[in-house]
């Protein structure tokens, strides 16, 4: 099975994290295309499940960080790796760290 387990600081206020989020999931649906083939998000849109064939996914939005969950059990580690560290660039890049100031 791989899974990963990711948690980035946003450095952004919860409505700035959220759109971050929204734009993340546009970004995984072009760059991913049909494998996603259902998004579901909460009521205020600070969380939202993905899934398609042979994965699933969870990420969500507090106050100070962005949180995903990704389970890719049926690609395997071999064939999951790559798709887990995509979706990790996908995210750093929309949550990119704060450098020291």
């Amino acid at each position: 099975m791989s899974e990963l387990n990711l948690t980035l600081k946003h450095h952004k206020t919860q409505d700035e994290a959220r759109r971050s989020l929204e734009a993340a999931v546009r970004d995984a649906q072009a760059h991913f295309g049909g494998l996603i083939q259902r998004v579901e998000w909460s009521p205020d849109r600070n969380s939202v499940q993905l899934s398609g064939a042979g994965f699933h996914a969870r990420i969500w939005v507090d106050a100070v960080e962005v949180h995903a969950v990704v389970d890719v059990p049926l690609l395997g580690r071999l064939l999951g790796a790559p798709v887990l560290a995509q979706l990790q660039g996908l995210l750093e890049r929309r949550f990119p760290p704060q450098l020291p100031g």
